[in-house]
């Protein structure tokens, strides 16, 4: 009987701002973020190092900048602590940003000010109250592109002019030389720790793809297979990218769940691949010869066979070149088959990984109508 794949309100935990219970393989960045912040939350305000984590895209840093916050909420505090996280690709022009900045602490008019006079004006209000401002700065590239740094610069100046610091930065970067173009009297008062959030690899995708099953999926409503290749596209063809990866279960559900399956397989995952924008493909016989392509008419319909499998087996290898020297009389030796194969990875149609060959990146059915119309 069919179940559905999602657990009631269960793809809430498959949104990007969704800020999971654990982050795994990036326990150790919240730590030193949080080490570096402890003096502060103690009353040493001064002992606070400016940070700077880096990384592409949906390699957990703002998710780790998002639960440094919930841990400083739930730790008892010697200071008053504001905390605003700002992402700059909304907020990169320095004016816009010392607005928002200013209007999240007081409901001074703003209009009418410079942003050097917006950010004396919060610097002011936090020394009368006494209080602190933590501000996470994220996709900060932005903002430096807009304004060579000087929002930054002006932030440090406002520190030396004062008695304390009152303003604590934390610098989020897509790429890290957006932090070393700035000019050196900027770049050095960034003195904090520089973490590198690597792409996160075939294993660790597996493992933060599983959290989210469990929270957004039903029991047994995706398969072994179907987690591991959302974990070798995310990983290995997408940059080490949670976000694809996020992005690949969600929609691989829906399609499960429009065509009534009662778990998702690697052919749904197959299906939503094709959907991210920016996929393409041309037609096959633009870029291999037909002897390739018969080859690719007999795996594919091995593999038709079974939805729910995308490493192409030495099994399978073998039964594939039995079948295309019975059907067709072409008798291929191991190194005319593999170098068959390798123009399949150059065509990108079979992808290859650790010397194993994946089916991976087309549907089944997507590469069956492709193959309709060559043999027309």
């Amino acid at each position: 009987m069919y179940g559905g794949i999602f657990k009631p309100r269960g793809k809430q935990y498959l949104d990007f701002m969704f800020v999971p219970p654990q982050i795994p393989h990036r326990e150790e960045e919240l730590n030193i973020l949080l080490d570096n912040l402890t003096p502060v939350l103690e009353g040493d305000v001064n002992a606070y190092t400016i940070p700077v984590i880096y990384g592409r895209t949906g390699t957990g840093k703002t998710t780790v900048a998002k639960k440094l916050l919930e841990a400083i909420e739930k730790k008892d505090t010697e200071i008053i602590l504001n905390r605003l996280m700002v992402n700059c690709v909304s907020y990169s022009k320095p004016y816009n940003l010392s607005r928002y900045v200013t209007q999240y602490l007081t409901e001074i008019p703003t209009r009418g000010y410079s942003y050097q006079e917006l950010m004396q004006m919060t610097y002011d209000t936090l020394e009368l109250r006494d209080e602190y401002l933590f501000l996470i700065l994220d996709d900060v590239d932005e903002l430096i592109r807009s304004d060579k740094g000087r929002f930054l610069h002006l932030l440090t100046r406002l520190d030396e002019a004062g008695d304390k610091k009152r303003i604590l930065p934390l610098l989020i970067a897509r790429k890290m030389e957006s932090i070393n173009d700035l000019p050196g009297y900027i770049r050095n008062k960034l003195n904090g720790p520089i973490l590198h959030f690597e792409p996160y690899n075939v294993d660790e995708m597996s493992d933060i793809i599983q959290d989210r099953v469990k929270l957004a999926l039903n029991d047994d409503a995706i398969s072994k297979n179907a987690v591991s290749s959302i974990a070798y596209i995310s990983s290995a063809l997408e940059g080490g990218d949670a976000r694809t990866a996020l992005t690949l279960l969600l929609n691989s559900g829906n399609i499960a769940e429009r065509l009534r399956a009662n778990r998702i397989t690697v052919e749904h995952v197959r299906k939503a691949y094709e959907h991210l924008p920016g996929y393409s493909y041309r037609p096959i016989g633009h870029f291999i010869d037909e002897r390739t392509i018969k080859i690719l008419q007999v795996i594919a319909e091995f593999l038709s066979q079974y939805p729910d499998e995308f490493i192409l087996s030495e099994k399978m290898l073998r039964a594939v070149r039995s079948e295309v020297a019975k059907r067709y009389k072409i008798t291929l030796s191991h190194n005319d088959f593999i170098e068959t194969l390798d123009r399949m990875v150059e065509a990108r149609l079979v992808n290859k990984y650790m010397n194993k060959y994946l089916w991976i990146s087309i549907s089944i059915d997507s590469i069956m109508n492709l193959l309709a119309e060559y043999f027309k």
